[in-house]
């Protein structure tokens, strides 16, 4: 049994990197091209925002809170499976080892992570103070004590007590991060011990039960999003939906939806948009974002619009797919269908539009302004009737 247990985490592993590389295999030049292009607009962005700070605000203060909102987003890849409840539960006790190597392996992968991001906030702090033993020190225990931290919240139950846990830790790496920014590092070591100490005053070390429910739903988590990611480029058979029954928006839909029979498959497809919260939750995020960049950059405007409309028109191509099989025995056209489709992306584009478009009008109207919409309504046009038409049977 020992034997079986130590080779049981690089086994897991394999399987996962082995599945991973099999995707990736086939999708790599769409994912290396689209790195390139989303790299290329957040650089031009990111230099603007680097211009447009205001004095009185701190630079360090800003890049600490993104950096500490990064980390706290940082989660625990066990790859534990939903047999394992049954089948390793009576073995809990011999399991120390190989959660030891996950918890290993996660700080590792997030240690990566951060060095990266604090790599891209170099114009933000001052780089030489980067590049000392001290802050290299002081990041590696960060990390290390943040997978801790992560791996503790199986054992919190209230989702009162999950959140105050996070906004404790959001606060106490927030004001780390500055004080490693600043060059401080009794201050950043300090806190961080504090940080740890509380925590473990809470949560202290000892005899727990593994919480495998828990475990398996992080688990699941983390596979979802890896295979959501792939699903933009080629459909991943096995991806698990989650949904949400958003009665309210239902209840609004069947009001505003005409019962007739040409509007079957329209009503079906605005259901799975607001029940899926694959698609629900990325058209909030890139409306919001779009809302926000247009706010700062009202001048440009004219490039950010046609890109958000883009990325979002673009990810929402596979919600055509996600129908159940028995309903396309409907006795419905395949024109009648892809005209509903079409039409709830037209509707949500429009949308899109208006909403990411309001700062541009608190700023100022003009001739160029309403040139600008015009234009991003044709960008619309062209989007659904000729790209997303011609894509609608692949």
């Amino acid at each position: 049994m020992g034997i079986h247990i130590k080779k049981l985490f690089k086994n897991r592993v394999s399987s996962f990197y082995k599945e991973m590389t099999k995707y990736y295999t086939i999708i790599f030049m769409s994912v290396f091209y689209s790195f390139l292009i989303l790299g290329s607009i957040f650089v031009y962005y990111y230099v603007k925002f680097i211009q447009w700070i205001p004095p009185f605000l701190s630079s360090e203060w800003i890049a600490s809170v993104i950096t500490a909102l990064i980390l706290l987003q940082s989660t625990i890849r066990t790859f534990v499976r939903e047999a394992d409840t049954i089948f390793l539960l009576p073995m809990e006790t011999h399991l120390s080892s190989y959660f030891l190597k996950t918890l290993i392996y996660n700080g590792i992968l997030h240690l990566l992570k951060m060095t990266i991001v604090i790599a891209i906030m170099f114009p933000l702090i001052e780089s030489n103070i980067i590049l000392t033993v001290q802050f290299l020190l002081l990041l590696v225990g960060l990390v290390m004590i943040n997978v801790y931290l992560v791996w503790i919240e199986q054992w919190i139950d209230s989702l009162r007590g999950r959140f105050i846990h996070k906004l404790n830790l959001l606060i106490s790496y927030a004001l780390i991060f500055y004080f490693l920014f600043k060059g401080n590092w009794v201050i950043a070591l300090s806190l961080l011990l504090l940080t740890y100490g509380f925590s473990f005053y809470i949560f202290p070390l000892g005899a727990r039960r593994l919480n495998w429910e828990y475990l398996n739903k992080q688990e699941e988590k983390a596979l979802t999003k890896n295979y959501r990611f792939i699903n933009i480029y080629i459909d991943v058979g096995h991806l698990k939906r989650s949904f949400r029954p958003r009665l309210f928006l239902t209840r609004l839909i069947k009001n505003w939806i005409p019962p007739q029979p040409y509007n079957s498959f329209f009503y079906l497809y605005v259901l799975l948009f607001i029940r899926l919260n694959d698609y629900f939750y990325l058209y909030l995020r890139l409306t919001l974002i779009g809302t926000i960049l247009v706010w700062v950059f009202p001048e440009y405007g004219w490039l950010t619009v046609p890109i958000i409309l883009f990325m979002t028109g673009y990810q929402l191509l596979p919600l055509k797919r996600e129908q159940n099989d028995f309903v396309i025995l409907y006795p419905v056209s395949n024109m009648v269908k892809m005209k509903s489709y079409l039409k709830l992306l037209y509707i949500l584009l429009i949308f899109q539009l208006v909403v990411v478009n309001v700062p541009v009008f608190f700023h100022s109207i003009s001739g160029k302004t309403l040139i600008s919409v015009f234009t991003e309504l044709l960008f619309i046009g062209w989007f659904v009737l000729i790209f997303a038409k011609k894509r609608y049977d692949d």
